[in-house]
């Protein structure tokens, strides 16, 4: 079974912004994800379901991604930053394969390590690919990283 994890694309800043959570993509941001959604279509990756935090950056950042995959989105509570990453691993074991999670730091880089053992660096709009095997959902082995373009 495969699930992605991806970091929103870059947002704006927090000053200015009273509630972290209403933060928007930059222009940058948004330009950002819709070549890495590009470039998942290019590795044939058939992404079925999109998950994403309520924070306004990682719903715009899944309907980028919604816009090449045309799949449905459901939003997760605890994908957001202080999430709890134990109730979404259980979530993750009753998803179908090829989900996608959209999410932030620090939550993303915990799931990547519970899932694989491996410390990913996470930039805005980084994507990486889990492969889990059917019986031991929670010991599987990263398959590749997607940084985005400089």
């Amino acid at each position: 079974m495969k699930i992605y994890l991806i970091r929103h694309g870059y947002a704006e800043s927090l000053s200015g912004h009273a509630d972290d959570s209403r933060r928007n993509l930059t222009e940058e941001g948004r330009l950002g994800i819709r070549r890495q959604a590009e470039i998942l279509r290019e590795r044939g990756v058939a992404i079925r379901q999109i998950f994403h935090s309520p924070f306004v950056r990682a719903r715009q950042t899944a309907e980028l991604v919604c816009q090449s995959f045309k799949v449905p989105l459901a939003e997760l509570p605890d994908l957001v930053p202080g999430g709890n990453p134990e109730s979404v691993l259980m979530s993750i074991a009753e998803m179908e394969e090829n989900s996608l999670l959209v999410s932030h730091l620090p939550i993303i880089a915990e799931l990547a390590f519970s899932l694989t053992g491996a410390r990913v660096s996470f930039f805005p709009g980084t994507c990486i690919e889990v492969n889990l095997p059917e019986k031991a959902r929670f010991s599987g082995e990263l398959g590749w990283v997607l940084h985005p373009e400089p």
